[in-house]
């Protein structure tokens, strides 16, 4: 998928750290094994219902008063039940961390019964750009990165002229619009 050359961009160039990190709802560990067998970055995993047997890959069990600088979630956004389960991840994320989110965000929900995002595995719940910044402004995130590549969001709690900087640099080293920075939601699919 890429997620593990897109975090570690982000790691070296000190947007993100991936020291104190958790991959919450990370099934059997996929990004977790890419990461530590050929980053050697350990990114442990939480997931309430799999686990994997993986030598490449720690799980937590328990994860009562844990704070973590960075959370990874992919996949996760679309099947929650309530408000409550997406405060659960949001709560894991330390005062100055930032949250990585991988799920599908539109300007609207379609009102169109034959919608690719309805058919199974069916989803329960559906993003939009605005419901995003809602979630992002009563969180306390400040701004946010996209990876177009990977359609992953990185909502950060701080917003300052250095990020934009490191995202920039990366932009110009990679010479294409690879991450796109901006303060609030960043509503690339309108």
């Amino acid at each position: 998928s890429g997620a593990e050359c897109r975090l570690q961009l982000l790691a070296v160039n000190e947007v993100i750290s991936l020291e104190n990190s958790l991959d919450y709802a990370g099934g059997y560990g996929r990004l977790s094994h890419l990461l530590n067998k050929y980053y050697h970055i350990r990114l442990p995993v939480y997931d309430p219902f799999v686990t994997s047997d993986d030598e490449h890959v720690f799980y937590f069990n328990d994860l009562q008063g844990m704070t973590f600088d960075t959370v990874f979630n992919s996949a996760m956004f679309e099947h929650v039940r309530s408000r409550e389960e997406l405060d659960q991840v949001n709560a894991l994320i330390n005062q100055n961390g930032a949250l990585l989110i991988h799920t599908v965000v539109t300007e609207t929900v379609p009102k169109d019964p034959d919608w690719f995002y309805l058919a199974p595995p069916v989803h329960s719940a559906f993003h939009t750009n605005k419901s995003m910044g809602i979630l992002m402004n009563q969180w306390g995130f400040n701004a946010s990165i996209y990876a177009p590549l990977s359609k992953t969001w990185c909502l950060l709690r701080h917003h300052n002229k250095a990020i934009a900087q490191r995202v920039q640099l990366i932009n110009h080293e990679l010479q294409s619009d690879f991450l796109i920075y901006k303060p609030g939601f960043v509503d690339y699919w309108k």
